[in-house]
């Protein structure tokens, strides 16, 4: 038989393997990894493979926001100042790391919680995403909002079938 949705543990959910980056690598890296894995939020580590943070596709959007603001600025420089100033903010996105624009302090959850304590977790802070670690705090896998929505549609395709 079955188990019930609400009998289902974190771990019956998540992705396996958290893709993961750490705190010191620049913005570039986590652009390659979204793309080359098809995510949209990556568990921030540090060096003793702790989870310090989370990184989204929202926040990195957060720095374009900036830079366009600064781009508005172009047409008032001369040309010689404007090819300087986007060559300044190329060097600037390409420089920036993960930490400077990770979301923290940032909740983990632990693959033995119930996924209605994680969906509870993730609909009163808002969250898509929330990292699974071990007892160490090291990351063993992501759960996200597509994965409750999977779950629900597997469960409801084995009840109407």
């Amino acid at each position: 038989m079955q188990p019930q949705i609400g009998e289902l543990c974190v771990r019956d959910l998540m992705t396996p393997n958290a893709i993961v980056i750490s705190e010191f690598d620049r913005i570039v890296d986590a652009f390659r990894k979204f793309e080359l894995h098809g995510i949209s939020a990556l568990p921030v580590i540090n060096e003793r493979n702790e989870v310090t943070g989370i990184l989204s596709v929202f926040d990195v959007i957060s720095i374009t926001r900036e830079m366009q603001s600064d781009l508005n600025a172009l047409p008032l420089l001369t040309e010689e100042s404007r090819e300087f100033f986007i060559q300044m903010l190329v060097h600037q996105g390409d420089q920036t790391q993960v930490a400077d624009v990770m979301t923290q302090p940032v909740r983990t959850i632990r693959s033995d919680a119930n996924i209605i304590f994680a969906a509870r977790e993730m609909i009163q802070n808002g969250f898509r995403h929330l990292p699974v670690v071990d007892d160490n705090g090291h990351p063993i896998g992501m759960i996200s909002t597509t994965d409750f929505v999977r779950a629900v549609a597997e469960t409801g395709a084995l009840v109407a079938g």
